[in-house]
């Protein structure tokens, strides 16, 4: 059964070799779960180097019931952390999640980014994007940004601002089943627009974009435009940052 990404409420510090020899540590001190050995797969991404600081992510991707054979759930926890190899590595943002094999397997991509530039960012900020995607039909992405401030991540609620300046946009009786669709690197928003009784694959809607600006810690609507078809929104406004 599928079931939403959930961030953890515990943080974890340590250096990068004793959190990837330790996984069975790390999941019991994040999510309270004992997983058994072998872990199916342990891996590190470095997403690139901010204020004298590393961004990296570590994927651990475990069987969930190694002892049951007919089992097919697997627990995949990702680590997105901050530090450097002399002071040690923190987690910003620890999210886990329980998938059948068929969906998880294909997943070895890391679901962080460092956002250093794009259109209408401040160029000397710079953000983690986190987007952690559920499997399956629903396309729901548990989404988070960070700002680093001196070497520190800060969390930003411009996820929530973008959903809450996109809905009164969306005409009467249509909405977004999908999750977030905001792109920090562009400041878009796109999304189908769905309406009661429609299939869960095809909008009747047609297709929402939105372009943002940021001013300050705020963000605010530039222009929007419904389109017909993804297909038309894309002829216009070129292709958006997705990690799946």
């Amino acid at each position: 059964m599928n079931a939403r990404p959930t961030r953890t409420a515990v943080s974890l510090c340590g250096s990068l070799d004793h959190l990837r020899a330790e996984p069975q540590r790390v999941v019991r001190e994040l999510t309270g779960r004992k997983i058994a050995e072998p872990f199916e797969s342990i891996s590190l991404y470095r997403l690139g180097s901010v204020q004298s600081k590393e961004i990296v992510e570590i994927r651990y991707f475990a069987k969930e019931h190694p002892e049951d054979s007919e089992s097919k759930s697997y627990l995949d926890l990702r680590l997105t952390l901050i530090g450097n190899q002399e002071d040690g590595y923190c987690t910003i943002i620890a999210v886990e999640q329980t998938m059948s094999e068929m969906f998880f397997r294909d997943r070895a991509k890391p679901t962080s980014r460092l956002v250093t530039t794009g259109a209408g960012l401040p160029f000397d900020h710079a953000y983690v994007d986190s987007r952690v995607p559920m499997s399956g039909t629903s396309h729901y992405r548990h989404h988070h940004v960070f700002r680093i401030v001196e070497g520190r991540p800060v969390e930003m609620d411009l996820v929530e601002q973008a959903s809450a300046l996109t809905k009164p946009l969306m005409p009467q009786g249509a909405s977004n089943w999908k999750g977030s669709n905001f792109d920090l690197g562009l400041l878009q928003w796109r999304s189908g627009l769905w309406r009661n009784g429609d299939a869960n694959c095809c909008p009747s809607g047609g297709f929402l974009f939105v372009q943002f600006r940021l001013n300050g810690e705020r963000l605010e609507v530039m222009e929007h435009e419904i389109f017909h078809s993804w297909e038309a929104m894309v002829d216009k406004y070129g292709a958006y940052y997705d990690l799946f």
